[in-house]
């Protein structure tokens, strides 16, 4: 996937309607609110809210196979960005103590 129209869409705030190819190859149609580009473990994700999902959802870029704009999706990034943050915080406290 092109980084640039993923930039974009996020800037300009706009839904994506994406196929995405999970790890076993398995194909799904989302449409999601794009967030942040970032990096997880060795891969480049999309953060972003899945209007399916009703949650925050990450997709590996080299995974999404077609994205088209669509529709400003309601609200402000900065809400969606701090909503992101706290999501990712709670998860991260969830997450169970390294006992090395």
């Amino acid at each position: 996937m092109e980084l640039d129209r993923l930039r974009a869409a996020i800037r300009a705030q706009c839904r994506l309607e994406i196929v995405y190819t999970d790890a076993a190859g398995r194909s799904s149609r989302r449409v999601v609110w794009p967030v942040q580009i970032g990096f997880m473990d060795s891969a480049r994700v999309l953060a972003a809210w899945c209007e399916l999902r009703k949650a925050f959802r990450t997709f590996r870029t080299d995974r999404i196979l077609e994205a088209k704009e669509g529709a400003r999706y309601p609200g402000r990034r900065s809400e969606l960005m701090r909503a992101l943050h706290e999501h990712l915080t709670l998860s991260a406290q969830a997450q169970p103590a390294d006992r090395n």
